[in-house]
C-alpha cells in the first residue's frame, strides 16, 4: 500500500516535469540543454586551476630545499678543507 503511494507519487511528478517541459520555449530548452555542459566544463576548470596552483606550490617547496642542499653543502665542504676550524667567508 505504501509503494502505491509512493509510485502514484512519482508518477504524478513526472507528468509535471514532462507538461513544465512541453510547454517551454524553444529558448529555454537549448537554455537547460547547454547549462549542464557548461557547469561541467566550469568545474573540471576549476579542479584543473587547484591542481596547477597546488603543483606550482609544491615545486617552489623543493626548488627552496635545493638551495638549502646547495648551500649547506658549500658550508660543509668548505668545513672540511680548513679541518673543522672555523669558517672565513
Amino acid at each position: 500500500m505504501a509503494s502505491e503511494t509512493r509510485t502514484d507519487g512519482i508518477k504524478v511528478r513526472l507528468r509535471a516535469a514532462t507538461k513544465l517541459i512541453r510547454n517551454s520555449s524553444i529558448r529555454s530548452k537549448l537554455v537547460a540543454m547547454l547549462l549542464v555542459p557548461i557547469a561541467g566544463i566550469l568545474v573540471f576548470a576549476g579542479l584543473q586551476i587547484t591542481s596547477r596552483y597546488s603543483q606550482q606550490s609544491e615545486n617552489q617547496s623543493i626548488e627552496r630545499m635545493t638551495e638549502l642542499v646547495e648551500r649547506s653543502s658549500a658550508v660543509f665542504t668548505r668545513c672540511r678543507r680548513n679541518g673543522g676550524r672555523a669558517l672565513s667567508t
